[in-house]
């Protein structure tokens, strides 16, 4: 079995986490954990680990046009989309304004200035609007201008000579202690209003960058292994990784929990296994494949439709997986062949 192919079911279990921190009100009053940080830190770490899997030997030479360039090719897969979700929200909080007054935080002014940043994703940078309209979306914003320094680092990586490579590893995993250290102390939000941790595209490319880097080790100190051994250590790493963000979720910094998720990346890299037999099957791989879509669509929908299903169900835990359900199928739908080439050909023109 692929490889990659494990690596798409992780991605489906980092939205899964993502989905639970959205929709668990629906079921008890109380989170586990703070499951939804911990899918994010997946979200962008594998999408550097991806990277360096797919372009790390590409002869990328860095210049403002390649990276933008990069970028392009990459909105172009999920900006209709996210297009979509903004219209449904913005078309909600006007109904909203015309049936019970206009209660928009900063008035009319903000809503115009969130709109514009969301549309041109930029509303991971300027706090206030970082959760706006489809609060994830703040998540392209930051992954965006990672996108948009990725030939760099590709670039500066090949002058780079391979025994570096753990090196710059470990100072990305040093530096990114530091961060979370100052975030703990001042708060995850120092400068309300001005400034948040969370989601500054600038501390997430820490996040991606580690990933990247990740994925160059790692591929440098490819070790063979039994099936045997690697059920157990896929089986094991899983169990501790779960058990670590319930007994320390307050206790330990995100970088600590960011030290597992490469445990867990590398256990999912193993195909040699009874454990890829189980969560590399193909639903679950098709899932992970779409699993960027999925997260772009999920909260839309809890918004929206989680009080109206209230109405007609009474179980909070079947409201949650008809709204899992109808995630995984509002996405099929513009995965569906004939909706992709009309954005490819009509929308984009190619």
């Amino acid at each position: 079995m692929n490889k990659l192919q494990l690596i798409q079911s992780l991605r489906f279990f980092g939205f899964i986490l993502i989905f639970f921190n959205h929709a668990y009100w629906l079921f008890t009053k109380h989170k586990i954990f703070d499951f939804g940080a911990r899918g994010v830190e997946i979200f962008f770490l594998l999408s550097g680990f991806l990277i360096a899997y797919n372009y790390s030997n590409s002869l990328a030479q860095y210049n403002l046009h390649s990276s933008v360039n990069f970028v392009v090719k990459r909105i172009k897969k999920f900006y209709c989309l996210h297009v979509v979700m903004f219209l449904i929200m913005a078309v909600y909080i006007i109904r909203n304004f015309f049936k019970h007054g206009f209660n928009y935080s900063g008035g009319i002014p903000h809503f115009i200035l969130d709109a514009v940043l969301n549309i041109s994703l930029l509303q991971s940078w300027y706090d206030p609007a970082k959760f706006s309209f489809n609060g994830v979306s703040w998540f392209l914003s930051s992954i965006i201008f990672c996108y948009f320094c990725t030939p760099l680092l590709i670039s500066s990586v090949q002058h780079i000579k391979r025994e570096k490579i753990p090196v710059i590893f470990m100072i990305l995993i040093v530096c990114k202690i530091i961060l979370d250290s100052l975030s703990k102390y001042f708060g995850v939000n120092p400068i309300p209003g001005v400034f948040s941790f969370y989601v500054n595209p600038a501390y997430r490319f820490i996040d991606y960058a580690i990933g990247y880097f990740y994925a160059l080790v790692i591929h440098v100190n490819t070790v063979k292994s039994t099936s045997y051994f690697n059920s157990i250590f896929q089986f094991s790493i899983l169990a501790i990784y779960l058990f670590s963000c319930i007994l320390f979720d307050k206790i330990w910094l995100p970088a600590i929990f960011i030290l597992l998720e490469l445990l867990l990346i590398y256990a999912f890299t193993l195909s040699n296994s009874f454990f890829s037999q189980i969560v590399g099957n193909k639903l679950f791989v098709h899932l992970g494949n779409i699993s960027f879509e999925l997260y772009i669509v999920h909260q839309v929908l809890i918004n929206i439709l989680s009080v109206k299903l209230k109405q007609f169900i009474h179980s909070g835990a079947i409201i949650f997986i008809v709204l899992l359900a109808l995630s995984i199928v509002t996405e099929e739908f513009f995965y569906w062949k004939p909706v992709r080439n009309l954005i490819t050909k009509k929308i984009y023109g190619e």
